[in-house]
């Protein structure tokens, strides 16, 4: 026999757990409540959102959506949470399609509103981003996930000082987003406010010590500092969590030529073009460390290259000029 109230009580018990942030107890008493009843629908609801959050496994939770959404179709947070899943596997017409379908049942809800911000933002529609989480702002000021896609909106905008204000509404609420903390130290360094970038990249990476860009801008950050030490130990450490990084390799050659260490600036050139050997700048780079060290031939080497990426570059053809002066004094000893 069907026991109405332990049901109750089971559904009750999972969303306030949920809600608390224990996904695992709410999850065992979703699964409960299914076994009582396998047709209710905020049982498959709450328990695909708990499995969404708990494991982050969009396909484990994608089933229990679309078993409300067949069963009911008003629930419009069904589809926005199966919009979310779309997303998240970059299936971004399907997406598209069930956050239209959550904001056409309820346009005022604030998270069909977000994610079809943060769907447009994905697809470089900034602007039309931007009014989504305009428009969730307008009906919840304190929304976080719309603060950061806003400000995520308004920086690829082209306007970081906005972008500023919106991240650090953002982290009033919580101060441990790493993400915000790199992003808004990107628009920081943008203004040339680079200490407080500075300060901002350090507390990314005390938040999140294995994302190798928070490491290379932190470098890049004080390099225009002209800390050049600390620049090096930055991109070492971004290059140790991503060795693909060739930019990384690229900036941890200049830094090391700021301080006449030729012969580690010509590794980490090499370094960087091994990934991307098309690389006029890079070229460049490293004929100047040569042609410094007096190496001559192979700066002659790297400057031609550099050339044939880039014909018309003035410096380059001036330097090689020099380059000849130089052995034609050398041979007229």
């Amino acid at each position: 026999m069907f026991d109405q109230e332990h049901f109750g009580a089971c559904i009750h018990l999972a969303t306030l757990l949920a809600n608390a942030g224990e996904q695992q107890k709410a999850a065992k008493y979703f699964k409960h409540a299914l076994k009582l009843d396998k047709t209710s629908i905020p049982a498959n609801f709450g328990l695909g959102k708990t499995l969404h959050a708990l494991t982050n496994n969009v396909d484990a939770c994608k089933p229990y959506y679309e078993y409300v959404i067949e069963h009911d179709a008003s629930h419009y947070k069904a589809y926005c949470q199966l919009g979310i899943v779309y997303l998240e596997k970059m299936e971004l017409e399907k997406s598209a399609e069930c956050l239209k379908k959550c904001l056409g049942l309820n346009p005022k809800h604030v998270l069909g509103l977000v994610s079809m911000g943060n769907l447009l933002f994905e697809t470089g529609h900034s602007k039309h981003a931007a009014k989504y989480h305009q428009q969730a702002l307008k009906y919840n000021p304190k929304e976080i996930q719309a603060l950061i896609g806003l400000g995520n909106a308004l920086y690829d905008m082209g306007e970081p000082e906005k972008a500023i204000e919106y991240y650090k509404h953002a982290l009033k609420q919580d101060a441990e987003l790493a993400d915000v903390h790199y992003n808004l130290g990107n628009a920081l360094y943008l203004l040339n406010k680079t200490e407080p970038a500075i300060s901002h990249y350090d507390q990314a990476i005390k938040l999140n010590p294995k994302k190798s860009e928070s490491y290379y801008n932190l470098g890049n950050a004080y390099c225009v500092k002209q800390n050049f030490e600390s620049a090096i130990e930055n991109y070492k450490k971004a290059i140790e969590l991503d060795s693909y990084n060739a930019p990384a390799f690229y900036n941890l050659g200049n830094a090391y030529y700021m301080l006449a260490q030729y012969d580690k600036s010509i590794t980490s050139y090499q370094m960087a073009l091994k990934l991307n050997p098309d690389s006029a700048e890079c070229h460049f780079n490293i004929a100047s460390a040569y042609n410094d060290k007096g190496s001559f031939p192979e700066a002659q080497m790297h400057f031609e290259t550099a050339l044939k990426f880039d014909g018309n570059n003035a410096e380059t053809h001036y330097e090689l000029g020099l380059l000849h002066e130089k052995k034609k004094d050398a041979d007229s000893l």
